[in-house]
């Protein structure tokens, strides 16, 4: 997966926060990958701080991992049994690139492609939806040339992403929407990754249980991992 796909695919949000009503808040995650006919299904709680932009995310299954994310993009991700962790540093793991964040922010009408380095191209509206098209500043530099970005009722439902061959290769679909207190959220989001014409990759995240402020279990936000933890390198965490 390219960086640049971290920033969609990161369950995380932000601590240039906007609807300060929101201090914290949790979500259960249930994400099931189809690819070549097998599925691996993970499941976990997703947590956030938005006073320092700390993200935790705690998966059960297939096995027990923590994932930490910060605002400044350190990100840390423990496998509990082995007692080892992954790290890395960069703008691309920061928890202000999600979905999340921009439903909190109001970011919601461009996901955050302008702070990307995207710039809208164009508008239409075709059958009742509002499609936007966006493009990278610098086209030389970017292996993304074009988004497609679909909205219906003010809400996104859809992402398309083209290479350098004009060639559609990932899709994201976000659909059931709910609101928590007063920011509307895509309960299900629906990810296809085409890694050739007759190969994809498919996953489906499925999101319950939202809980705000002080209904929000502090554990894992507090959560240090073990000094005694190996460090690994990050592919062997894939």
């Amino acid at each position: 997966m390219s960086k640049f796909f971290i920033l969609f695919h990161l369950v995380i949000l932000s601590s240039s926060f906007i609807n300060g009503s929101i201090e914290r808040i949790s979500m259960d995650i249930e994400a099931k990958r189809v690819y070549k006919g097998k599925s691996l299904t993970s499941i976990g709680t997703v947590y956030f701080d938005s006073q320092i932009g700390l993200m935790v995310s705690r998966f059960l299954t297939p096995q027990e991992q923590i994932v930490i994310s910060t605002a400044s993009g350190e990100f840390k991700n423990y496998d509990v049994n082995r007692n080892t962790v992954s790290m890395s540093q960069g703008i691309d793991y920061s928890s202000r690139n999600s979905f999340i964040f921009y439903c909190l922010a109001g970011k919601t009408q461009d996901m955050g492609l302008p702070g990307l380095g995207f710039v809208q191209q164009g508008t239409k509206i075709k059958d009742g939806l509002l499609v936007s098209t966006w493009v990278p500043k610098l086209l030389d530099h970017s292996e993304i040339t074009k988004v497609e970005l679909v909205h219906e009722m003010m809400r996104p439902i859809y992402m398309g992403f083209y290479n350098k061959e004009n060639r559609l290769f990932s899709k994201v679909y976000y659909y059931n929407f709910t609101k928590v207190q007063n920011i509307t959220f895509p309960q299900v989001i629906t990810e296809i990754e085409y890694l050739s014409p007759l190969d994809s990759v498919v996953t489906k995240k499925t999101y319950s249980n939202y809980k705000v402020n002080n209904q929000v279990e502090m554990t894992y936000l507090n959560y240090k991992i073990p000094a005694n933890a190996k460090v690994v390198d990050l592919d062997k965490q894939k």
